[in-house]
């Protein structure tokens, strides 16, 4: 069954997505638990809580973070234990100025797990990023310390990265927003700035977080209720004549958010890395993979009551028990009728200057692939254990050695005129009013696939553990199951590199990179159709649907370890992910 055309993508792309086919795999394990409890509704939005700066030097800040046991009452009279950064669920803003200095001591109370804290999107220096090489021992500190560079501001945040854990202690509650101010913002004060910070929460009837089950591992968990800075559809009132500055994020493990304010009513400014160069108004809808953050101005010109909703989104889910996103109310704005509406300031017509990156000395390719039950679902993967390793091609290489099944002939001559990257596709698609009529299909199922010998998928410290090893359950790049201990690739400092991330899989998969922000090029559906993007943003994350191919820029400014992997945890967990150590450059 073929998806109806939309267009959708990933945190601020203004690009048609071709239409894909997604097969929903045949399974009998469910996603919600029974009897969810109902959350109250409709209170005031609440803005999150602030981490204080205890330093009183000007251009530092500095200040503690401790994760720990804690309790939140999301339903009256109950209890939820949870897991939280200094008592509070989501944690507290982290509010900073491009060019300072940050010190926070970390303190981790989890009883009997190690952690680190990860500045998601950040490019901070590789021993300060919270890799799970470097995690942090129950009852034990350390100090993370890194200066923000200049032109970096933008709607980051934080959460743990420790080996085998991340996703636990992420939906337990530790996650929070880092938000790096510039030291001049074009955007026009007067529109406010209210972060949206949308988690998810699967409760049982006691009230506690029940623990993910085998269907969770597969899809990425999917909680029973969305919440906004942990309130469920809060309200705010605003006047007739209000402009609102929105900074969106998806801190969710595994959902997906296809969103909209109504027809034609978000005019797009800034993506996960900052400020795009000129605003982009008309725009009906916006797809958040999970970690995509986007901004965006609304005008509430009109009285009465607007609502930020969910539309459909088929992302290829595995099995029964497919969450009903379309047509939720996670937002409502309550726009108070006035004799004379407030006045607001026009947004600039240029917002900043983003200079492309250039062409790339180094070209990559990494292919998705999926192990389930003895499936495997690389549409290249060959028999006996034979899978697709990443190539590294500098300029006038020869490729006759790489791996069969990949033509990378065309690649090596590949012309990337970026002259006429207006923006980037950031894989993320925004439909205007005119573009946004049609609605995501759902998937179907598919046949027996053939069986494949995965006797090389040796455990080691990066396999699957649990209920979903025993199913044999992987999810791999390049064929590979994630190891702490090894080194996928070697990229050089400075060094611009073109990737090519390839998803012959079922479903989509968001993808990141540790340490930078990148510059996506195009994306290749399925019919080999390539969508270039409108304008240029900086990115570190793009979702890449069944079929398609992801290019984008890319280049390291420091050495160090970084990571590359799938945003849904629990593929991460279960192998996809793997390591750079960028090379010191000379």
């Amino acid at each position: 069954m073929k998806r109806r055309d939309f267009l959708l993508g990933s945190a601020a792309t203004l690009m048609a997505a071709p239409a894909a086919a997604h097969m929903a795999h045949s399974g009998g394990m469910h996603t919600k638990a029974s009897g969810s409890l109902e959350l109250l509704e409709g209170m005031p939005l609440e803005d999150l809580p602030r981490l204080a700066n205890a330093a009183a030097t000007p251009g530092l800040f500095q200040a503690e973070l401790l994760a720990g046991p804690s309790t939140v009452r999301y339903v009256p009279d109950l209890e939820t234990p949870v897991l939280a950064y200094n008592g509070t669920c989501p944690g507290p803003l982290i509010e900073a100025t491009e060019g300072d200095r940050v010190r926070i001591t970390f303190r981790n109370e989890i009883p009997g797990q190690e952690s680190t804290i990860h500045w998601h999107g950040m490019r901070v220096p590789a021993d300060q990023d919270g890799n799970p090489q470097d995690a942090v021992p129950t009852g034990t500190d350390r100090v993370y310390e890194f200066t923000l560079p200049e032109d970096s501001a933008g709607p980051y945040w934080y959460h743990p990265h420790p080996h085998d854990l991340t996703a636990e202690q992420f939906y337990r509650g530790l996650n929070g927003v880092f938000l790096v101010k510039p030291k001049a913002d074009p955007i026009p004060p007067e529109y406010g700035d209210t972060i949206l910070f949308l988690t998810d929460l699967r409760l049982a009837p006691d009230g506690t977080m029940p623990e993910s089950t085998p269907a969770d591992m597969m899809n990425g968990r999917v909680g029973d209720h969305v919440l906004v800075n942990g309130q469920k559809n809060p309200l705010m009132i605003l006047p007739q004549g209000t402009r609102r500055r929105f900074r969106l994020y998806n801190a969710m493990n595994g959902r997906y958010l296809r969103l909209t304010f109504g027809e034609g009513a978000m005019t797009v400014v800034g993506t996960d890395g900052g400020l795009i160069e000129a605003p982009v108004p008309g725009v009906s809808e916006v797809l958040l993979s999970p970690a995509e953050r986007i901004e965006v101005v609304v005008d509430f010109a009109e009285p009465g009551t607007r609502a930020l909703k969910t539309l459909p989104y088929d992302r290829g889910w595995m099995g029964p028990g497919v969450p009903d996103d379309g047509d939720l109310t996670l937002l409502t704005v309550e726009v108070t009728e006035a004799d004379k509406p407030v006045e607001m300031p026009p947004l600039p017509a240029t917002l900043r200057r983003i200079e492309p990156l250039g062409e790339p000395v180094v070209t990559r390719r990494f292919e998705l692939g999926e192990v389930m039950g003895h499936m495997h679902h690389a549409a290249s993967a060959q028999a006996g254990g034979t899978t697709p390793q990443a190539a590294a091609m500098p300029g006038g290489h020869d490729h006759g050695k790489m791996a069969a099944g990949h033509d990378h002939g065309a690649m090596a001559g590949m012309s990337h005129d970026h002259g006429k990257m207006a923006g980037t596709s950031q894989g993320h698609a925004m439909a205007t009013a005119a573009e946004s009529k049609a609605t995501a299909g759902m998937g179907q199922s598919h046949g027996t696939m053939a069986a494949q010998d995965h006797g090389h998928m040796t455990p080691g410290p990066g396999h699957a553990h649990g209920a979903a090893a025993g199913m044999g359950m992987a999810f791999l790049i390049n064929g590979k199951i994630f190891d702490m201990d090894r080194i996928d690739i070697r990229p050089k400092v400075g060094d611009v590199e073109l990737w090519e991330v390839v998803n012959p899989t079922d479903m989509d998969h968001p993808f990141h990179v540790h340490g930078t922000q990148f510059q996506i090029v195009e994306i290749e559906g399925p019919d080999g159709a390539k969508t270039k993007p409108p304008y240029l943003a900086w990115k570190d994350m793009v979702n890449i649907r069944p079929g398609e191919t992801a290019r984008f820029l890319i280049r390291q400014d420091t050495p160090g370890l970084r990571m590359y992997h799938c945003h849904i945890l629990e593929h991460a967990r279960l192998g996809m992910m793997a390591n750079a150590e960028v090379i010191a450059a000379g």
